[in-house]
């Protein structure tokens, strides 16, 4: 029997991806039952990503951070450099080509962030708490008020999460692989190419703060 529409519920356009900015020291990873920021070495580690860049940004230029073809699989995130100091806004543009066809995301500039990067895609968990090992049992996408998170940018589809320097900060929680399979809309499918690059408006050169990487799921 014929099926009209879609062959699958899969996202193939970047575009349709989640996007957000973050500042670095709310958004990483548990490590030995630790929580682990992106300003610390700790997240950029093989193990947990597939590919990181680490050269000085320029700003306004297109660095690649990843590139496979002859191969399917799905993009869970990106998210590019970060700044040398505090109260910068950044804006964050992704060029991302899925099977040969480019398509620019452009993030608006973040407000209010110390230390701002952007993002592509879903975070895996979000927490509210004064600590850094905390419960991750609040589910995405909710909304606060206040010095805790600033309000969504609806025009650019883009929401930020801040107040690190609060006493009760936002945690961004990094997604791992499973994000396809428990939430496939949320990543980008790609069938035979994908090429990952990103830039921002801003030079970066600190050790941490210039990096810029992904997560990616081959099939095989």
């Amino acid at each position: 029997m014929a099926v009209i529409g879609s062959r699958d519920n899969l996202n193939r356009d970047p575009a349709k991806m989640p996007r957000f900015n973050s500042e670095s020291e709310s958004t990483g990873i548990f490590l030995n039952q630790v929580y682990k920021h992106m300003n610390g070495s700790e997240v950029y580690r093989p193990n947990f990503l597939t590919a990181v860049i680490d050269t000085n940004s320029v700003a306004n230029q297109q660095r690649t951070v990843y590139s496979v073809s002859g191969k399917g699989g799905f993009l869970l995130f990106a998210f590019g450099n970060g700044t040398d100091a505090t109260n910068i806004g950044i804006a964050t543009t992704f060029i991302i080509t899925v099977d040969g066809v480019a398509t620019t995301v452009a993030l608006p500039t973040s407000g209010g962030l110390q230390n701002p990067r952007g993002f592509l895609g879903a975070p895996a968990g979000t927490a509210y708490s004064a600590s850094y090992s905390t419960l991750w049992n609040t589910p995405t996408g909710f909304l606060t008020e206040g010095s805790n998170t600033e309000n969504a940018n609806v025009d650019n589809k883009c929401f930020e999460y801040s107040g690190e320097y609060s006493a009760y900060p936002v945690r961004v929680l990094m997604p791992n692989l499973l994000m396809a399979n428990y939430n496939p809309q949320a990543c980008l499918r790609f069938e035979n190419s994908l090429t990952v690059s990103v830039a921002t408006n801003v030079s970066t050169s600190g050790t941490n703060a210039r990096k810029a990487g992904c997560l990616v799921r081959l099939d095989s």
